[in-house]
């Protein structure tokens, strides 16, 4: 079979989940730990991240909303969520992500969902509108990542990844994302309205190293650290 034309990337995409019956199959040396060329550091970044392979991906978050009004810090809200993604790789050597993802509203009390709850800043009783997003488009590049379909209308941000770095026999790559998400929530009346909110996100995937260079393996599942700061 000839791979001319085949960049590695797209390789190791068409071979993924037979790659360990294929001899002979590119893949990043295991001690490659300073030497990320800028296709070892975006394979990385979409095992990490994502998968190379269209099998729908599953993964959960915990978090915690805090408030601040000058220097004081205090918690809000916990939030559970739930996302699904498929990866497809594009003709360019680029991959399209879709992703859904639900999530909802709870109590830091009781951890019971949350149906009503009173702003403590202006003493308002507020009805919770959970979270369905989605399917949402993302186009993911060497450069980075940015929304190509599912988002609403004015929204926009650009989101980048730093080269990969090797600490105890795990991968680090962290992501950065700024900008605005336009976002339909209800007033104290029950209207709908719109709100631009400025968003600034960083988050650290982790994963294991045997696991990101092993071109067998089309994702490297992660753990993901991620802090958030929204203002609207």
């Amino acid at each position: 079979m000839s791979n001319q034309g085949l960049s590695r990337r797209t390789v190791l995409f068409s071979a993924a989940g037979m790659a360990a019956t294929v001899p002979g199959l590119a893949t990043m040396p295991s001690d490659a730990r300073d030497t990320w060329t800028t296709d070892d550091a975006f394979e990385a970044y979409v095992k990490m991240r994502g998968s190379f392979s269209t099998e729908p991906l599953y993964w959960w978050y915990k978090s915690i909303t805090y408030g601040q009004m000058g220097r004081e810090i205090k918690p809000l809200v916990a939030l559970e969520l739930a996302a699904f993604s498929q990866y497809e790789l594009n003709s360019d050597g680029t991959v399209t992500a879709t992703t859904r993802e639900v999530g909802y509203f709870l109590s830091l009390d009781n951890g019971e969902v949350l149906g009503t709850w009173r702003n403590p800043y202006t003493g308002k009783l507020i009805e919770m509108g959970h979270i369905k997003g989605g399917p949402r488009q993302l186009l993911i590049t060497p450069d980075g990542l940015r929304g190509v379909g599912g988002l609403p209308e004015g929204s926009k941000f650009d989101l980048s990844f730093r080269p990969p770095f090797v600490v105890a026999d795990h991968v680090y790559i962290m992501e950065e994302a700024h900008g605005t998400i336009v976002s339909v929530t209800r007033n104290e009346n029950g209207d709908e309205v719109t709100r631009d909110f400025q968003t600034d996100e960083f988050t650290t995937f982790s994963a294991p190293l045997a696991e990101v260079v092993d071109a067998s393996l089309p994702t490297a599942p992660s753990t993901r650290f991620a802090f958030h700061n929204m203002l609207g």
